[in-house]
């Protein structure tokens, strides 16, 4: 059996650190990891020790290269890059932007522009060493926009009713441009739902789960609180633990799987979170009163807010309606398919115990009420 050696991106992200820790004790593995540093390679290496608390001296299987993803063959010199060429076997794309709001051209230079990139170079290798490479990408379950009812683990075509924001359509271009080349490149895409934070409640830092709880709280302890949350709304949410063993489970059977495959890293069907229970985990948690709201209804109630009183901001406005928008549609994720790659452990995910230790952690290391 071939040994596997990996270019991952995104190394110091929220999922891409998981995928590291998880694989970088595997001595059948070797690993490069893509990482961006102003600093150059010492800055790059003491970055990744930080963010996953690690000691580099003892990963022999690790290599880390100073580059950026959004740079013509990733800012690399010519040693390096070649080096790559003649090395890896598979190529792990975990690096993004998750900025709901972030202008199209951010979105296209990060989320997008990099996957052509990452073809390049798989074909590269393929014209040099007759060698393939695959390429397991990181998308987002929710690239099917507006779309309702039950979402299948297969190519989208473009959501007629378009898209719920900028994140959503650039990981959906990323996506088709990979798949445009699948028969020539063996291509893998794992689509996660809602990441909402670690198997133990960690949540994301710089995501959104932090400032969307505040806002939540905020002003709870004095009236009840509407959040866009309507009682029989299905939620779809992951940890990210699970999320990164889908897609390491997607790499080590890469060579069981066709290429254009496509997998839910989600729930699945009847383990999603119903807007009444996640209501009602917010409030015994809390210790406070939310009601959950018809989106039209909180949308039209945050606005009223906004204008004729100090309740509401304009940051918190932004951030909870870019929420609001995930709950004016009803996408169900089927994931029979992933299911098919996952060890018996993480088959039974409960949804509800996830949004509680998320909760405990935001109280524990947040709550300032």
């Amino acid at each position: 059996m071939k040994k596997q050696v990996i270019f991952l991106t995104g190394s110091t992200g929220f999922l891409g650190s998981r995928v590291l820790k998880r694989l970088m004790n595997d001595e059948s593995l070797k690993l490069f990891c893509l990482v961006r540093s102003t600093a150059g390679i010492k800055g790059a290496k003491k970055k990744i020790e930080k963010v996953n608390k690690i000691d580099l001296s003892h990963l022999s299987n690790v290599e880390v290269v100073a580059g950026d993803i959004t740079k013509e063959k990733f800012g690399l010199d010519h040693e390096i890059y070649s080096h790559l060429q003649n090395t890896i076997t598979d190529i792990v794309h975990c690096a993004a932007s998750t900025k709901f709001s972030a202008p199209v051209d951010e979105l296209r230079k990060i989320n997008v522009e990099p996957v052509e990139r990452l073809k390049q170079l798989a074909i590269e290798i393929d014209k040099q060493s007759d060698r393939k490479v695959n390429i397991i990408h990181v998308s987002t379950a929710y690239c099917v926009g507006h779309a309702n009812g039950v979402i299948n683990e297969h190519e989208h075509a473009k959501p007629e009713s378009g898209f719920k924001n900028n994140y959503e359509r650039s990981k959906w271009q990323a996506e088709k441009r990979l798949l445009k080349d699948k028969d020539k490149i063996k291509t893998v895409i794992v689509r996660p739902s809602i990441i909402i934070g670690s198997d133990k409640g960690e949540c994301n830092r710089s995501g959104v789960v932090i400032p969307l709880f505040s806002i939540m709280r905020k002003n709870s302890k004095k009236y009840p609180t509407p959040i866009p949350l309507p009682r029989k709304i299905f939620f779809d949410m992951v940890s990210v633990d699970y999320v990164a063993e889908c897609v390491i489970s997607a790499l080590k059977k890469v060579d069981q799987l066709e290429s254009g495959d496509i997998f839910h890293a989600t729930a699945g069907l009847g383990k999603e979170l119903t807007g009444k229970v996640s209501v009602k985990s917010f409030n015994t948690k809390f210790g406070i009163k939310m009601v959950g709201l018809n989106t039209s209804v909180y949308w039209w109630l945050l606005r009223f807010l906004a204008k004729y009183t100090n309740l509401v901001n304009a940051i918190d406005r932004t951030i909870m309606e870019a929420y609001a928008n995930y709950f004016k549609t009803h996408p169900r994720f089927d994931n029979t398919k992933m299911l098919g790659l996952l060890n018996d452990e993480y088959k039974s995910i409960d949804a509800k115990v996830l949004l509680e230790n998320t909760i405990d952690y935001w109280i524990a290391n947040f709550d300032r009420n």
